[in-house]
């Protein structure tokens, strides 16, 4: 299944897609004594804006853009690369041929740096399969005889609406471009960083609808960190690992492809697993709702990190050419403040960043320390959990005395009172009283402790329907971990996971009472308890936990 794009340009046509990687160490494998000559031009594509007034996409509004990092080659006849580059910050390249050889150039949807920093990030179509793998997004132009020295530019449109023969030949690029402003907030405090390779799927037959990825039927956008089960989404298909570690974009019916913090809220997930930690499971979220700690932490940073790339605090996200949905990361509004709630994580962070003042909000420090904290070793390694408690206690250690107070004023005017990683003292219980304290704690042979989860607010991942517990035990040996239902009305079962800073070591389901035996060290352990399945309980779920020698 290929997709042909017509460009505007005379002898240059869109091809799309292309199989398999790119190498990019060839050069010419010609005699020094032939003649050379320099091809060389721009890439540029069409960035669509939204309309003035904020409120949709305006494809009328397309602002040519120079395609930043992009590897660039030439193919002979033979299909082999002969000389390869990448463009300049212009959108410029120039490569070095043989002379009087026939040759076309390719511009791939794939951005390669090696050097001091080194990435490698492509755009690859879920929907086509050719050979076992996703091809690539490419635009070429038309063979051509190397008499002389010769220009070839490339511009990749956005066609109407958004489209042009089934496909926005300028989306892969755009995707690109706002990918690579992320890697370049992340250079200028780390230059010497490696990031891991990166494939985003993104095709214009990705839609809203839940089913086979393969046809397109992706939801949403999203960052996969990892699928447990391979016969789901048609994963059968293929191997799990090519579904690993991957961005998925939507496309026509919602174009996020032309969503800057869209995008970059979802390579704020790829960062955290690669360079730092996220305790969340994933799943729905919105600034408007109470979520489990560690999710309202994952997706506040997104938010943060998408408005300190794009310079701007309003986060939008368009529904094709004609609606979108936006809110303020700086100001909010949505009066749920609390450590339950991305808008108070996403606030907090980006005003520890910005050097705008406002009520409670007199700090600037920039992106540095943010990033210092989130790839540290103790923020990496704690033994409580990634949640902003960890990220402010452990920053704070960085800051000085005057900066460490400002950070507590923007905890305290988000309803956020707990100290230290681990929330020693939080008030706040957002509505929910069996959410204090956030760590209870458990010891080995003391009896049993009633808690209880509530689903008030959602029955997955949000306030209420998550326990956590520490166990701390002071010798090596065999345990028994018992959860046993209160109520004997309500027969629902338990998700228990037994969790040493961030990774889990064991975990169970059960339908009805639990018993887990596992032989644990003389460590720190949280226990992450939810209901199995989690939809089937409503109002409070309370049960006892035990643990015992065994």
């Amino acid at each position: 299944m290929n997709h042909h794009c017509k460009s505007t340009l005379s002898k240059i046509h869109i091809v799309i897609l292309i199989l398999g990687l790119i190498a990019c160490g060839g050069g010419n494998n010609t005699s020094t004594f032939e003649s050379k000559i320099k091809i060389s031009g721009k890439v540029s594509f069409d960035l669509i804006s939204f309309n003035t007034a904020g409120t949709a996409l305006d494809f009328n509004k397309k602002n040519i853009s120079p395609a930043k990092g992009i590897v660039v080659e030439a193919i002979n006849t033979s299909g082999i690369t002969i000389a390869n580059g990448t463009t300049n910050e212009k959108g410029e390249y120039s490569l070095e041929v043989n002379q009087n050889t026939d040759v076309k150039i390719r511009v791939s949807a794939k951005m390669i740096m090696t050097g001091n920093a080194n990435w490698n990030v492509q755009v690859s179509d879920n929907t086509n399969l050719i050979a076992n793998k996703h091809p690539l997004y490419i635009s070429e132009s038309s063979l051509f005889f190397t008499s002389q020295d010769a220009t070839k530019d490339f511009y990749l449109p956005a066609g109407s609406n958004g489209l042009e023969n089934g496909v926005s030949s300028s989306a892969p690029f755009a995707i690109l471009d706002a990918v690579y402003d992320a890697i370049q907030t992340v250079v200028a405090v780390e230059p010497n960083i490696i990031f891991p390779s990166l494939e985003i799927h993104w095709s214009p037959n990705n839609n809203t609808n839940q089913g086979c990825w393969a046809d397109g039927d992706i939801v949403t956008s999203f960052y996969l960190k990892i699928i447990d089960d391979n016969t789901s989404n048609c994963l059968s298909y293929l191997d799990v690992g090519q579904y690993k570690d991957k961005i998925y974009i939507l496309g026509r019916i919602d174009t996020d492809e032309y969503d800057r913090h869209v995008i970059i809220h979802e390579w704020g997930h790829y960062f955290e697993e690669n360079f730092s930690r996220s305790d969340s499971i994933g799943g729905l979220h919105s600034p408007s709702k109470k979520l489990d700690l560690n999710l309202a932490f994952s997706e506040g940073w997104s938010n943060a990190l998408a408005a300190i790339v794009t310079q701007d605090t309003i986060y939008k996200d368009s529904i094709g050419d004609n609606s979108y949905e936006s809110f303020d990361i700086e100001s909010g509004g949505f009066n749920n403040n609390g450590w339950y709630s991305e808008a108070s994580i996403q606030e907090i962070i980006y005003d520890i960043y910005d050097s705008d003042t406002e009520n409670h909000d007199d700090i600037s420090v920039g992106f540095e320390p943010i990033y210092s904290t989130l790839t540290s070793a103790n923020f990496i390694n704690n033994d409580y959990q990634a949640n902003i408690y960890s990220f402010a206690g452990i920053l704070k250690n960085q800051l000085s005395q005057p900066e460490r107070l400002k950070v507590d004023n923007l905890m305290n005017a988000e309803q956020i009172f707990g100290v230290g990683i681990e929330a020693s003292g939080e008030i706040n219980d957002g509505g929910i009283e069996s959410t204090l304290p956030i760590y209870e704690t458990i010891y080995a042979n003391s009896g049993p402790k009633v808690l209880c989860l509530y689903n008030e607010y959602g029955t997955s991942n949000t306030l209420g329907n998550v326990k956590y517990v520490i166990f701390e035990p002071q010798l090596a040996e065999n345990y028994l971990i018992s959860l046993a239902i209160v109520d004997s009305n309500k027969q629902h079962g338990f998700d228990l996971s037994v969790i040493k800073s961030g990774n889990t070591v064991s975990s169970k389901k059960t339908y009805g009472n639990l018993d887990h035996r596992i032989n644990l060290s003389a460590n720190k352990y949280i226990f992450r308890i939810e209901a199995h399945p989690p939809t089937n309980f409503s109002g409070n779920y309370c049960f006892d936990l035990q643990v015992k020698t065994i």
